[in-house]
């Protein structure tokens, strides 16, 4: 797939996310307050990113972690399952609400690529068009997250499509579900149905890089979902309670 070939249609229809969230005010002021809460760390991370090769924080930007923040801070998941770790932003965001809502806890599937890999190697591993976003070869998955936000937070190594079904069943009922792992039209298909069978009643189901594939689109028909995008390229649907 090509760069012009992932710029897709965005979906036909989609709620407005003023419409789409409980309490449009209450999202509005925690998305306006996330990067504050990054602290004076924030510029360390950065410099050592962008040393690193990086091209943006983390490999998510903060416009995205920030509502990834606010709807973990006005949907006050109790579990949260993300699929896709990389440097930790999207970890630290869900962490981050976490942390301000006082309860929860966060479940992370990563396979990681670090900077001193080949590139090619690890797309033949995955998928071809894989971005490239690399963690430091002397970091961890999720480094960026500090020790005092990590108690809620528990990392499964390894690829989705071998992790999430037996975490998933483990975890019984999930609240919020991201993926922002391998960004495959397959791999996103698995991730949404199979997230979507546990997601609880009212349960989010969010997606990162919408418009690589259809699949999203494709998915959020089929089910007739209510469905928002957020930000560019970021949507979530909910899963309704009469289903």
């Amino acid at each position: 797939m090509n760069v012009l070939n992932r710029a897709l249609d965005k979906l036909s229809s989609t709620t407005p996310v003023s419409e789409f969230v409980a309490d449009a005010d209450a999202y509005d002021r925690a998305r306006h307050r996330f990067e504050g809460r990054l602290g004076s760390q924030r510029s360390d991370w950065l410099a050592e990113y962008h040393d690193a090769g990086g091209e943006c924080f983390g490999g998510l930007d903060i416009e995205t972690a920030a509502h990834l923040y606010a709807l973990v801070c006005t949907q006050e998941p109790e579990v949260v399952v993300e699929t896709g770790v990389c440097n930790g932003t999207s970890t630290l965001a869900f962490l981050l609400g976490i942390d301000h809502n006082g309860h929860g806890q966060l479940h992370s599937v990563d396979y990681p690529f670090f900077a001193d890999e080949e590139l090619a190697e690890f797309r033949a591993e995955t998928f071809a068009d894989y971005g490239g976003v690399a963690i430091p070869a002397d970091k961890s998955p999720g480094w960026i997250v500090p020790n005092r936000l990590r108690d809620p937070w528990e990392l499964h190594l390894g690829k989705s499509q071998h992790e999430l079904p037996r975490l998933l069943s483990d975890l019984g009922a999930v609240d919020l579900f991201l993926h922002d792992s391998e960004h495959s039209l397959p791999c996103q298909m698995f991730e949404y149905e199979l997230a979507w069978h546990h997601l609880d009643a009212g349960g989010l189901l969010v997606s990162d890089d919408i418009n690589w594939t259809r699949a999203w689109d494709g998915f959020v028909r089929a089910r007739d979902a209510q469905a928002s995008e957020l930000a560019d390229g970021l949507a979530a649907a909910r899963r309704e309670v009469s289903e």
